[in-house]
């Protein structure tokens, strides 16, 4: 139930404080994004989830849905996108 919590909150918000007029995206918004979405599995170490891996995927995250999201100019493609990138990188949870 916390991983779900978190993933719920981390999905909520795209951290538009980061941005210089705070009310739009720049590239620190979605790398913070894409790290609060890898992140969000951290309690999963608790049930045998290895922490390296969880990290991994956290930078992984952080650095592709922030490219993702600069390149991609529309929203319908880059929300798509970025869901891809979150159940793509699943896997790297579950490496060994």
């Amino acid at each position: 139930m916390l991983t779900y919590g978190l993933n719920a909150a981390a999905l909520s918000t795209y951290h538009d404080y980061l941005a210089p007029d705070k009310l739009s995206e720049n590239w620190a918004c979605w790398a913070i994004t894409g790290l609060a979405y890898g992140l969000a599995a951290f309690p999963l170490v608790w049930t045998g989830f290895h922490l390296g891996f969880i990290l991994i995927r956290a930078a992984a995250l952080a650095v592709l849905i922030c490219l993702w999201s600069e390149w991609i100019s529309r929203d319908w493609l880059e929300e798509g996108g970025r869901g891809f990138l979150y159940i793509a990188t699943l896997p790297l949870l579950t490496i060994l």
